[in-house]
């Protein structure tokens, strides 16, 4: 059995459309896809207070890919989360929480060490890429680095991105 904790971090004042969403859309997806839960938690003090983290069980690393993946890609799922996020993203990205990108910071602070030089950092959240002209955020950069761990949307926004800084 293998046990994969996720955890979903809020905009402000997001989470109880994000639990809502998991009462009344994604347990019922997930039960028709066999997707099981092993516990759901949130945090009711502190800087975590805007955070699900949940559980779930898989027998094999096979059964998770096939399952998550026809979970991701089932027209049912794709359009109720796009109907609960008409007034707005519920889930945030990670620029705001550097420690999400901690192993990444150091290599290219190590990396500019070795080479003599100062690396300066500009965190660019992937929604500008999808919602307003980009090009003033590029405009002062010698290089981008696009992350991996994107989903569906944020994979779109990561490709259009490079295509951008190609122009720039």
């Amino acid at each position: 059995m293998i046990y994969e904790t996720r955890i979903y971090r809020c905009l402000p004042g997001r989470l109880p459309a994000l639990l809502k969403r998991f009462e009344t859309i994604t347990l019922k997806i997930w039960e028709k896809h066999g997707i099981r839960q092993a516990g759901f938690f949130t945090t009711l003090v502190g800087e975590s207070n805007q955070e699900l983290t949940y559980m779930l069980a898989w027998e094999s690393l096979a059964e998770r890919d096939k399952k998550w993946t026809a979970f991701q890609s089932d027209p049912e799922w794709i359009a109720a989360r796009a109907k609960t996020e008409e007034d707005g993203q519920i889930v945030g990205k990670y620029t705001g929480m550097k420690d999400a990108y901690k192993s990444l910071i150091e290599a290219l602070s190590h990396g500019g060490i070795a080479n003599k030089v100062k690396v300066n950092l500009d965190w660019i959240e992937s929604e500008v890429f999808e919602n307003e002209d980009p090009a003033p955020f590029l405009e002062h950069v010698n290089g981008i680095l696009v992350p991996g761990g994107f989903g569906q949307r944020g994979a779109a926004a990561a490709r259009r991105a490079l295509v951008l800084v190609r122009r720039v």
